[in-house]
Protein backbone atom coordinates (compact mmCIF):
# COMPACT_ATOMS: atom_id res chain seq x y z
CA UNK A 1 0.00 0.00 0.00
CA UNK A 2 2.62 2.13 0.86
CA UNK A 3 4.48 1.76 -2.44
CA UNK A 4 1.35 2.55 -4.49
CA UNK A 5 1.00 6.18 -1.97
CA UNK A 6 4.23 7.18 -3.02
CA UNK A 7 4.14 6.48 -6.37
CA UNK A 8 2.48 9.54 -6.85
CA UNK A 9 4.85 11.96 -4.94
CA UNK A 10 6.52 13.07 -8.19
CA UNK A 11 3.79 14.09 -10.26
CA UNK A 12 0.63 16.62 -9.93
CA UNK A 13 -3.29 15.76 -10.85
CA UNK A 14 -2.09 18.41 -13.02
CA UNK A 15 0.14 16.22 -15.46
CA UNK A 16 -0.98 15.42 -18.82
CA UNK A 17 -0.50 11.59 -17.98
CA UNK A 18 -1.65 11.37 -14.69
CA UNK A 19 -4.86 9.61 -15.37
CA UNK A 20 -2.73 6.89 -17.60
CA UNK A 21 -0.39 6.60 -14.86
CA UNK A 22 -3.03 5.90 -12.09
CA UNK A 23 -4.74 3.39 -13.98
CA UNK A 24 -1.98 1.21 -14.69
CA UNK A 25 -0.92 1.88 -11.71
CA UNK A 26 -4.29 0.75 -9.87
CA UNK A 27 -3.40 -2.84 -12.46
CA UNK A 28 -0.26 -2.75 -11.03
CA UNK A 29 1.76 -2.88 -14.45
CA UNK A 30 3.80 0.21 -13.23
CA UNK A 31 4.91 1.44 -10.01
CA UNK A 32 7.92 3.81 -8.25
CA UNK A 33 10.90 3.64 -8.16
CA UNK A 34 13.01 2.00 -5.11
CA UNK A 35 12.05 5.87 -3.65
CA UNK A 36 8.89 5.48 -4.70
CA UNK A 37 8.95 8.37 -7.45
CA UNK A 38 7.70 7.54 -11.08
CA UNK A 39 9.88 9.89 -12.92
CA UNK A 40 7.71 10.52 -15.83
CA UNK A 41 9.93 12.38 -17.48
CA UNK A 42 12.61 10.20 -17.59
CA UNK A 43 13.52 8.15 -20.88
CA UNK A 44 11.82 5.00 -20.59
CA UNK A 45 14.52 2.03 -21.65
CA UNK A 46 13.92 -1.07 -24.19
CA UNK A 47 13.11 -3.68 -21.36
CA UNK A 48 10.78 -1.38 -18.98
CA UNK A 49 8.35 -0.65 -22.11
CA UNK A 50 8.42 -4.14 -22.77
CA UNK A 51 7.51 -5.19 -19.12
CA UNK A 52 4.70 -2.68 -18.96
CA UNK A 53 3.47 -3.92 -22.67
CA UNK A 54 2.95 -7.75 -21.71
CA UNK A 55 2.12 -6.86 -18.41
CA UNK A 56 -0.96 -4.80 -19.91
CA UNK A 57 -2.04 -7.40 -22.95
CA UNK A 58 -1.80 -10.31 -20.41
CA UNK A 59 1.06 -11.81 -21.53
CA UNK A 60 2.67 -13.82 -18.92
CA UNK A 61 6.74 -13.77 -18.96
CA UNK A 62 8.01 -17.66 -19.91
CA UNK A 63 10.74 -18.67 -17.51
CA UNK A 64 11.41 -21.31 -19.66
CA UNK A 65 12.13 -19.13 -22.71
CA UNK A 66 15.44 -18.05 -23.20
CA UNK A 67 16.97 -14.91 -24.97
CA UNK A 68 20.72 -14.88 -26.06
CA UNK A 69 21.83 -11.23 -26.10
CA UNK A 70 25.42 -10.56 -25.01
CA UNK A 71 23.92 -7.49 -23.36
CA UNK A 72 21.51 -9.61 -20.93
CA UNK A 73 22.04 -12.00 -18.43
CA UNK A 74 20.00 -14.41 -17.33
CA UNK A 75 19.94 -13.28 -14.04
CA UNK A 76 18.60 -9.78 -15.24
CA UNK A 77 15.36 -8.69 -13.56
CA UNK A 78 14.27 -7.68 -17.56
CA UNK A 79 15.20 -11.54 -18.57
CA UNK A 80 12.16 -12.81 -18.77
CA UNK A 81 10.32 -10.33 -19.84
CA UNK A 82 12.80 -9.87 -22.61
CA UNK A 83 12.98 -13.76 -23.75
CA UNK A 84 9.22 -13.77 -23.48
CA UNK A 85 8.55 -11.29 -26.40
CA UNK A 86 11.65 -12.71 -28.48
CA UNK A 87 10.00 -16.22 -28.21
CA UNK A 88 6.46 -14.29 -28.97
CA UNK A 89 7.89 -12.60 -31.83
CA UNK A 90 7.38 -8.86 -30.69
CA UNK A 91 10.82 -8.01 -29.96
CA UNK A 92 14.34 -8.33 -32.15
CA UNK A 93 17.67 -6.77 -31.07
CA UNK A 94 19.23 -3.81 -32.29
CA UNK A 95 21.44 -6.28 -33.92
CA UNK A 96 21.99 -10.17 -34.10
CA UNK A 97 23.67 -10.09 -30.72
CA UNK A 98 22.63 -7.43 -28.63
CA UNK A 99 19.30 -6.35 -26.71
CA UNK A 100 20.26 -2.77 -26.39
CA UNK A 101 19.45 -3.01 -22.52
CA UNK A 102 19.24 0.32 -20.90
CA UNK A 103 18.88 1.88 -23.98
CA UNK A 104 16.02 3.92 -24.92
CA UNK A 105 12.93 3.22 -26.65
CA UNK A 106 12.07 5.73 -29.56
CA UNK A 107 8.51 6.63 -30.59
CA UNK A 108 8.77 4.62 -33.85
CA UNK A 109 9.81 1.00 -31.75
CA UNK A 110 7.24 1.85 -29.21
CA UNK A 111 4.13 1.51 -32.38
CA UNK A 112 6.55 -1.49 -33.53
CA UNK A 113 6.19 -3.39 -30.24
CA UNK A 114 2.80 -2.53 -29.51
CA UNK A 115 1.82 -3.62 -33.09
CA UNK A 116 3.47 -7.12 -32.77
CA UNK A 117 2.43 -7.46 -29.20
CA UNK A 118 -1.53 -6.80 -30.05
CA UNK A 119 -1.16 -9.33 -33.13
CA UNK A 120 0.36 -11.82 -30.63
CA UNK A 121 -2.55 -11.71 -28.11
CA UNK A 122 -5.00 -11.23 -31.27
CA UNK A 123 -6.17 -7.81 -29.98
CA UNK A 124 -7.82 -5.45 -32.30
CA UNK A 125 -8.19 -1.64 -31.77
CA UNK A 126 -10.98 0.68 -33.38
CA UNK A 127 -9.81 3.01 -35.78
CA UNK A 128 -10.68 6.21 -34.47
CA UNK A 129 -8.62 9.00 -36.95
CA UNK A 130 -7.72 9.27 -40.65
CA UNK A 131 -4.32 8.23 -41.71
CA UNK A 132 -1.88 11.62 -41.26
CA UNK A 133 0.87 12.78 -43.46
CA UNK A 134 3.68 13.53 -40.96
CA UNK A 135 6.18 16.22 -42.11
CA UNK A 136 8.90 14.11 -40.79
CA UNK A 137 7.14 10.80 -42.09
CA UNK A 138 10.48 9.85 -44.39
CA UNK A 139 12.57 9.57 -41.59
CA UNK A 140 10.34 6.45 -40.11
CA UNK A 141 12.08 3.73 -40.40
CA UNK A 142 11.34 1.25 -43.45
CA UNK A 143 10.36 -1.19 -40.48
CA UNK A 144 8.31 1.05 -38.69
CA UNK A 145 6.09 2.75 -41.04
CA UNK A 146 2.95 0.05 -41.11
CA UNK A 147 3.59 -0.09 -37.62
CA UNK A 148 3.77 4.15 -37.06
CA UNK A 149 0.27 4.61 -39.57
CA UNK A 150 -1.90 1.58 -37.53
CA UNK A 151 -1.43 3.29 -34.05
CA UNK A 152 -1.83 6.94 -35.19
CA UNK A 153 -5.22 5.57 -36.84
CA UNK A 154 -6.23 3.59 -33.89
CA UNK A 155 -5.44 6.88 -31.44
CA UNK A 156 -2.73 5.40 -29.69
CA UNK A 157 0.77 7.26 -30.78
CA UNK A 158 -0.02 10.69 -31.79
CA UNK A 159 1.90 13.06 -33.53
CA UNK A 160 2.91 16.41 -32.05
CA UNK A 161 1.06 19.80 -32.58
CA UNK A 162 3.75 20.64 -35.16
CA UNK A 163 2.73 17.99 -37.90
CA UNK A 164 5.95 15.62 -37.08
CA UNK A 165 6.02 12.18 -35.19
CA UNK A 166 9.30 12.37 -34.29
CA UNK A 167 9.96 8.69 -34.87
CA UNK A 168 13.84 8.91 -33.41
CA UNK A 169 12.98 10.53 -30.23
CA UNK A 170 12.99 8.90 -27.20
CA UNK A 171 9.67 8.35 -24.72
CA UNK A 172 9.39 9.49 -21.65
CA UNK A 173 7.83 7.11 -19.06
CA UNK A 174 4.71 9.05 -19.20
CA UNK A 175 4.30 8.93 -22.75
CA UNK A 176 5.25 5.06 -22.61
CA UNK A 177 2.15 4.90 -19.75
CA UNK A 178 -0.07 6.80 -22.04
CA UNK A 179 0.17 4.80 -24.59
CA UNK A 180 0.31 1.54 -22.96
CA UNK A 181 -3.01 2.17 -21.29
CA UNK A 182 -4.56 3.20 -24.38
CA UNK A 183 -4.15 -0.13 -25.92
CA UNK A 184 -4.96 -1.93 -22.95
CA UNK A 185 -8.34 -0.92 -22.26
Amino acid sequence: RRQRQMCIRDRSKSHWAYQDIEALKAKDIVSGDDTGLFRPEDNTSREEFLKMLLGALGIRENQASTASFADVDSNDWCYPYIATAVEAGIVNGISDTEFGKGRPVTREDMAVLCMRALNYVGKTLTEVSEARNFIDADSIADYAQESVTAMQIYGVINGYEDGSFAPKNNAVRAEAAKIINRISE
